[in-house]
């Protein structure tokens, strides 16, 4: 070309000793080509410029963020009797989110009875209990059944009917258009870029949208929930969550972004390559192949830097953010414990029963071995190991009340109670000398540690127990992963805002002569 000719002919001219040495430096500060023209800045010559970079050494301008419509706009086709079909979707899934931690009260059934077999080797929940914990579930199961219909469909429909009316508008709008419209707006693009945005627009209509709501209530009844359970635990797991946003939000950062800076990396490379293939016969000419060559190798260096770097930094986010969960979950188990245990030395008593054998009237010790597993009792003798009743003892007697004694005789001594009275047929409520349980606790929060049964309210459950502990730490986490899924949702509704914009500009254009004016 003309141009490539009086390159090479002002290359011969002035030779290879007109290169400037700072080339590189030159070329960082001073150059801005677009679309790999030639004209020089001022206070450059020629040469300079042929060896500068050609692609990617100017800063870009900073591109003004896409219009959004608002959410009025993007509902506005709706009519009243939508609006309240997407309210009750709405309800709809924030009682399905709602539900989800809701199971946690049926996981607690399941404490129980992992509670009361490690307490009483041998002891069982009552059958009553499991018909509990069954009908639980199926209740759960059926109304979120019936929830996630309702909100699914509600929603689906008025979606539907907001894309009809969407693509209507639309297609009213580009040909009430006049021909100055046409000339500049491409046509033969107009079917695309409809598609693409009205993709969009149902995305953030439909039901993925309203999983906003959902997880609203799954994140906000996590919370209540393990306030509720446990308060205190709640708020030491709760307090720890920075950890866990810290890590998490570095690999978000990583996960969304480390590809466009690898590719940046990458793009000044990549300029340098380009430049040199776009002049070669100068640069050969020049006999500036080692710089440029030079300059490439140094760039790739850069690059792979950039690539480790953010793989590094990304599974390291990943392992404290996983490793988070751990140390909070160590956090508020430390706590739970320590106050457990607390609870457990301010209701422990020795347990002595008043009763009468043959007329008279005797002191029944209860024994136990080192653990405090029962080991028989002692008329009108103290046991050598006293066994010591607590809330947490007393509640799991009271859970496995109907029990069979033959099923724990290993801890009870038989042969040494015959006060007890005890035979095949005797449950575990009656080796302790009742008949009920109303009666059991009775007399628990009357011979029980005045200060603990006042605080208490009464003897047992426990103020603080393993069962609780463990479902607050669960609910907070829970919590976590509600609200971290509110993020999808939002994401939808801002593509579409946005996609809509675009294709409101279309339908709100009136234009001087309008087809359909009547």
């Amino acid at each position: 070309s003309s141009t490539s000719y009086s390159i090479e002919r002002r290359n011969a001219a002035h030779g290879a000793a007109h290169v400037p040495s700072n080339i590189d430096h030159i070329c960082d500060e001073n150059i801005a080509f677009r679309d790999c023209g030639l004209t020089a800045m001022e206070g450059t010559d020629m040469d300079t410029k042929r060896s500068c970079d050609c692609c990617g050494s100017s800063k870009k301008a900073k591109e003004p963020d896409a219009p959004r419509a608002s959410l009025r706009e993007l509902y506005q086709f709706t009519s009243a009797f939508e609006k309240l079909l997407l309210l009750i979707g709405a309800m709809s899934a924030i009682a399905c989110g709602v539900l989800m931690p809701i199971i946690l009260v049926a996981m607690g059934y399941v404490f129980d009875q992992l509670g009361v077999s490690e307490t009483l080797d041998g002891a069982k929940v009552m059958a009553s209990r499991m018909d509990e914990l069954l009908l639980i579930f199926m209740l759960i199961a059926a109304v979120f059944f019936v929830c996630r219909c309702v909100y699914f469909t509600l929603v689906e429909y008025v979606c539907q009917s907001q894309m009809l009316k969407f693509r209507q508008a639309y297609l009213k709008a580009v040909l009430r258009q006049d021909v100055s419209w046409y000339d500049t707006e491409h046509p033969e693009e107009l079917a695309t870029r409809f598609s693409e945005a009205i993709v969009k627009v149902q995305k953030g209509l439909g039901t993925t949208a309203f999983l906003f709501f959902e997880m609203l209530g799954y994140g906000s009844g996590s919370c209540v929930l393990g306030f509720v359970y446990q308060p205190e635990v709640a708020a030491i797991t709760l307090a720890s969550v920075p950890l866990l946003i810290v890590p998490g939000a570095g690999m978000m950062y990583l996960v969304e972004n480390g590809s466009k800076i690898v590719e940046k990396a990458y793009a000044a490379a990549g300029g340098i390559a380009i430049e040199t293939l776009f002049s070669m016969r100068t640069v050969v000419s020049l006999g500036i192949e080692p710089i440029f060559t030079d300059k490439y190798s140094r760039s790739l260096v850069g690059t792979r830097g950039v690539s480790v770097r953010n793989q590094t930094l990304l599974f390291g986010s990943g392992g404290l953010f996983l490793s988070a969960y751990l140390v909070m979950m160590a956090v508020a188990t430390l706590y739970g414990a320590y106050r457990l245990a607390g609870e457990m030395e301010d209701s422990s008593f020795p347990y002595v029963l008043n009763k009468t054998v043959d007329g008279d009237l005797v002191e029944l010790h209860y024994c136990a071995d080192g653990e405090n597993n029962p080991a028989g009792a002692s008329m009108n003798q103290p046991c050598g190991v006293p066994l010591e009743m607590t809330c947490s003892f007393a509640f799991a007697i009271s859970e496995a009340a109907d029990t069979s004694i033959t099923s724990i005789s290993s801890l009870l001594d038989q042969s040494s109670t015959p006060a007890m009275d005890v035979d095949g047929d005797t449950t575990l409520l009656e080796a302790f000398g009742f008949e009920s349980e109303s009666a059991f606790r009775s007399f628990l929060e009357e011979e029980g540690p005045r200060n603990y049964t006042d605080e208490n309210g009464g003897y047992y459950g426990c103020l603080v127990s393993a069962k609780f502990v463990m479902l607050a730490i669960f609910a907070i986490m829970m919590m976590g992963e509600g609200y971290a899924g509110l993020g999808t949702p939002l994401q939808r509704v801002v593509s579409a805002q946005q996609a809509a914009a675009t294709i409101l500009a279309v339908i709100q254009r009136v234009p001087t002569i309008d087809s359909f004016d009547e």
